[in-house]
């Protein structure tokens, strides 16, 4: 039982082949740390993979709704506004409309939001955006709203504590880790793989991860089968920290491995895997963090990719500046300093 006036958090998050895992992966992380200072922690969900129950229901209760209206509507019925906050990681617009908020505040539920959306107005009593590019964006808020914003905040799995940077021998070919996360809805690693196929000089092994909510495994294997090069397959892998310490030069979207492998000091070229991720991506393309090959929608993406990857080929070194900067932005207690911040201003509300 938690010492704390906060004893239980409520979880609105999903987890499907289409959004990925991201969000539901950063709520576990969170509710284990809160689990540690003795505070309940429920999950509720009208869309999370069959495979992703048993893992949320293993340590934490799980309310599960038939539609998004039922969520939206009735989940209100399942959280205690006493003692607890209910935090909100979606990207469905639904839970952003002023007037679903304003029904939150208004039966006196405490709540809070994990997002980059910066074009809403929002009425919730915290408001984190662990992501750097939340260091120069303006948000319109309460008096009363708690801002969390920048990698100081990042929420990081303490398996990857321990991550040192890479340190490795300056070579012409490289070994190079290609990945987007669990689901990869947009199929870049298959696009990647096709196009790689002509770079056999610029690499060793390119070794592959797709993740348990990837459609596209068959595709992927089969590749590999035809493939001249040298490629190694891993579906849903335990193994990221033993790959990623093995990586010259990574090709990932913007999600939590491009962060964990920045505590690599791993160089990314990165694709834009969401809507979401578009402006993140141009941002820290623009701050050189990482090289901005183009994003996920692209039209003309087989011109435009092999010849963004032509130009870094050319000129790697100009491209890899702004690493070490990003490194340094990282705070890898961010989970645990979010949570203490949260408790102690919870108290206050």
């Amino acid at each position: 039982m938690s010492n704390y006036r906060l004893k239980k958090i409520y979880f609105i998050v999903n987890a499907n082949s289409r959004i990925g895992f991201g969000h539901l992966k950063r709520c576990l992380l969170l509710a284990k740390e809160f689990n540690s200072k003795g505070i309940e922690t429920v999950f509720l969900s009208d869309n999370i993979s069959k495979h992703m129950i048993n893992e949320v229901q293993e340590k934490h209760e799980l309310e599960l709704f038939d539609t998004k209206k039922s969520l939206l509507e009735t989940s209100f019925h399942f959280i205690n506004k006493e003692q607890s906050l209910l935090i909100i990681d979606t990207d469905d617009q639904e839970f952003y409309e002023s007037n679903y908020q304003k029904s939150i505040y208004e039966r006196g539920i405490r709540f809070m939001y994990i997002t980059i959306k910066n074009n809403i107005s929002y009425y919730s009593h915290f408001l984190l955006n662990p992501n750097i590019i939340a260091l120069a964006t303006n948000y319109e808020t309460q008096s009363y709203t708690r801002l969390m914003l920048g990698p100081k905040y990042f929420i990081l799995d303490d398996n990857f504590k321990e991550i040192k940077p890479n340190l490795r021998q300056e070579s012409k070919t490289k070994n190079i880790l290609l990945t987007f996360g669990s689901a990869d809805p947009n199929n870049l690693t298959y696009k990647l793989l096709s196009i790689l196929e002509r770079y056999e000089h610029f690499f060793n092994k390119l070794r592959v991860v797709a993740g348990g909510l990837n459609t596209n495994v068959d595709n992927i294997k089969k590749h590999k089968l035809l493939s001249k090069n040298n490629v190694e397959i891993y579906i849903d892998t335990k193994e990221m920290y033993k790959l990623m310490s093995d990586t010259d030069l990574a090709i990932t979207s913007m999600g939590l491995t491009f962060w964990e492998l920045t505590l690599h000091k791993v160089p990314c070229i990165a694709i834009s895997g969401s809507e979401r991720e578009k402006p993140v991506l141009k941002y820290i393309g623009k701050e050189n963090y990482c090289y901005n090959l183009g994003d996920y929608d692209d039209k003309d993406w087989e011109k435009k990719w092999q010849t963004g990857l032509d130009k870094y080929i050319d000129n790697m070194n100009q491209y890899r500046s702004g690493l070490d900067k990003l490194y340094d932005h990282i705070n890898i207690n961010g989970k645990t300093d979010l949570i203490n911040q949260v408790i102690t201003e919870y108290e206050k509300l």
